[in-house]
């Protein structure tokens, strides 16, 4: 059971080891899986790949990829990766601090590229347009920026682009960037007595709820995916979607339940991400409330 004590990510990777040794011993023999801890194994998953040319290994992957489409026959450590991933995302709102940040350092990533999946047909334009000597992969550094050129490019790592496609996604935010001030302040003051990082974003409770011990965030609910993705790196996708959805829905019929409403005293606040109000321009945050009398 994780509890949040220090440890708990190093019991489960153990589980985890044990489950794709079972799964794939050819793989686990590859990277020598027993010797793995949860700190060295993304090293191991991915020192083939980087040491490999991109295009070289992109397209041996595209061979094996038809081949398991063409037999109905799934690659034994990608599945087991791939279903080991839910029970990790169950645990992972749980861990401690450091077990926190040393799973995103490493086993977060293989999770994230394993279930990451490309169609076939977009690897074989990105190959054809790198045979044809018009594409080529340019490793930078995450600490350099990228900005605007003096002749309206933009410059990254030295060089000049006309245009920049930045595909990674979207990232975590912090509680210093919540968009509403007066919850913004009660947050981080609450963050603060707790010790906790204003970098980490949001964990709310059952139903999504911020806080049902305190008052003042007992009935709002948060279901803005960047301001949960520190703590919930899984929680992208139209299932989870639906199933925060149910969650929080059922969080207010049991307050429904519990104190009788007219359709009066209910007021629901919602924020989305094209609201005209410029407060709410780029978030989508949900928020549902029932005022104090």
């Amino acid at each position: 059971m994780v509890q949040g004590r220090a440890g708990d990510l190093d019991r489960a990777f153990a589980l985890f080891a044990r489950e794709l040794g079972e799964a794939d011993p050819g793989y686990a023999a590859a990277l020598n899986l027993e010797s793995c801890d949860v700190d060295s194994f993304a090293e191991r998953h991915f020192s083939a790949r980087m040491a490999a040319d991109p295009f070289a290994h992109a397209r041996a992957n595209l061979a094996e990829a038809r081949a398991s489409h063409a037999q109905r026959k799934a690659s034994p450590w990608r599945h087991a990766i791939l279903r080991l991933h839910e029970a990790f995302a169950t645990i992972v709102p749980t861990l401690a601090d450091a077990d926190l940040a040393r799973f995103s350092r490493g086993l977060k990533r293989v999770f994230v590229d394993n279930y990451a999946a490309v169609p076939h047909l977009s690897v074989v334009r990105l190959l054809a347009l790198h045979d044809a000597g018009v594409l080529a992969v340019q490793r930078v550094d995450g600490r350099q920026g990228v900005a605007r050129g003096p002749d309206g490019g933009w410059q990254i790592a030295g060089q000049t682009f006309d245009d920049v496609i930045d595909a990674r996604g979207q990232a975590p935010l912090g509680l210093e960037d919540f968009p509403f001030p007066t919850l913004r302040l009660h947050l981080c003051a609450q963050a603060l007595a707790q010790e906790r990082e204003w970098h980490e974003g949001l964990a709310p409770a059952q139903g999504h709820v911020l806080d049902p011990e305190d008052p003042a965030l007992a009935r709002v609910h948060v279901l803005s995916l960047p301001f949960l993705l520190h703590r919930h790196p899984f929680i992208q996708g139209l299932t989870e979607s639906a199933a925060m959805a149910r969650a929080c829905v059922a969080a207010l019929m049991r307050r429904a339940e519990a104190t009788p409403l007219s359709r009066d005293d209910i007021h629901v606040a919602l924020a989305w991400l094209d609201r005209t109000d410029p407060i709410y321009q780029g978030h989508d945050v949900l928020m549902v409330a029932r005022p104090s009398a």
